[in-house]
């Protein structure tokens, strides 16, 4: 069996250099490592470097102090309607994971740090995959504001069509709707599939099926 111990985001754990590896966490890791158990501290493995760790439904992030820094968390942020932040017992200081909604406002700090052009090139190799499985129309929510998003895909011209919606944030006292606002005075142009894209991507299973021995 596998475990991970998170060093919780104390103030003077980022101060303090002799608390680079916290010794509570050392006497469980052990404890734990006597039944020939794996075991491994996430502070202690990347004490400088920002960590983010995705539950495997995709519901949950796991964090390390540097990257609750980084991200804009603080040690003893309220919950936001939707999410959650585990807590150290017996205190408001978030242990490392947050889930649901409470992802939302991290994803949306990483996605406002990706280049345009990269973002671009994700998006054309996101619909380049799509049209090769003979899909033509998405629906996306985003985690970058919708705005850019928009602009994004207009600028990328794709082969398909996207439906990009709208993906409110939330705070402790409920939903963030300055965003969904003002899309009330925004117009992006549509663009449909063109035919010399279905018929390239036709082509291509028509040519796949005759390889296909059945």
């Amino acid at each position: 069996m596998k475990f991970l111990l998170i060093q919780p985001p104390l103030e003077d754990f980022y101060t303090t250099p002799i608390q680079l590896y916290p010794l509570g966490l050392l006497y469980v890791a052990g404890v734990l490592k006597k039944p020939r158990q794996q075991v491994q501290i996430l502070d202690c493995l990347v004490p400088n470097h920002p960590v983010l760790l995705i539950a495997w439904n995709g519901h949950g992030f796991i964090l390390n102090s540097k990257a609750m820094l980084l991200l804009q968390i603080a040690e003893d942020e309220p919950d936001p309607i939707g999410g959650s932040y585990d807590r150290v017992p017996d205190s408001s200081q978030i242990s490392g994971r947050l889930w649901d909604y409470a992802k939302w406002k991290p994803l949306r700090i990483l996605a406002n740090q990706a280049p345009d052009e990269d973002a671009i090139k994700d998006l054309r190799k996101m619909a380049d995959e799509a049209m090769r499985f003979g899909i033509t129309s998405m629906q996306i929510f985003p985690s970058m504001s919708i705005d850019r998003f928009a602009r994004l895909l207009v600028k990328a011209d794709l082969p398909i069509r996207v439906r990009a919606i709208s993906f409110s944030m939330t705070n402790p006292s409920g939903r963030d709707f300055p965003e969904i606002r003002q899309l009330e005075n925004s117009r992006v142009g549509a663009r449909k599939t063109s035919g010399k894209f279905v018929r390239k991507y036709l082509n291509y299973f028509l040519g796949e099926f005759k390889k296909t021995k059945l």
